[in-house]
């Protein structure tokens, strides 16, 4: 586990940073130096192996167990570490960005804020989204690169809106379009 930034017991709000597949935890720890977070700690865990599940997200969920359960479960572990899901951020780049967007989904509340970089819900088209709970005004940004090899952009054109099954509002925007926002 990477730390960085305030020490958590004093923390107005809590980070947690999720790394893409082969990325590392050091390397998502160095995002947090550019969101300009005062007070605000840290947390970025390192996934085994440098992956948090084996197959691309757009397989079946089943097909990435013991692996995504176990990824899942340790994100709720950091979730409570943190305290106050209000005062947390679930942040993720490409397959962290899948893991943070899926617990989310998953674990529907208040939440500090959830960002998702190049990621989107775990499952095929079409995968069944019958998570409960409410969103309570959780600010939202999905963002993805326009030439992005593993996330086809119509695609996540397509589905950005109803990634967080109508329940989360999201700003979203690409790479190329974001900075001329």
């Amino acid at each position: 586990m990477a730390a960085a930034g305030t020490p958590l017991a004093d923390a107005r709000a809590v980070v947690i940073l999720l790394h893409g597949r082969w990325g590392s935890a050091a390397d998502i720890l160095a995002l947090g130096e550019h969101l300009g977070l005062d007070g605000a700690a840290y947390l970025a865990p390192q996934a085994a192996g440098a992956s948090w599940y084996p197959y691309s997200f757009l397989a079946p969920a089943a097909q990435n167990e013991p692996w995504l359960a176990s990824a899942l479960e340790l994100v709720g572990a950091l979730v409570e570490k943190a305290g106050a899901p209000e005062r947390t951020v679930l942040a993720g780049f490409s397959q962290g960005a899948c893991l943070a967007l899926e617990f989310a989904a998953r674990h529907a509340r208040r939440y500090g804020a959830v960002i998702g970089l190049s990621g989107g819900l775990i499952g095929p088209p079409g995968t069944p989204r019958a998570y409960g709970g409410t969103f309570g005004g959780t600010p939202c940004f999905l963002g993805c690169s326009d030439v992005d090899p593993h996330i086809p952009f119509s695609a996540w054109r397509r589905r950005r809106r109803s990634w967080m099954h109508g329940c989360l509002p999201c700003i979203t925007g690409s790479w190329r379009t974001w900075a001329r926002m």
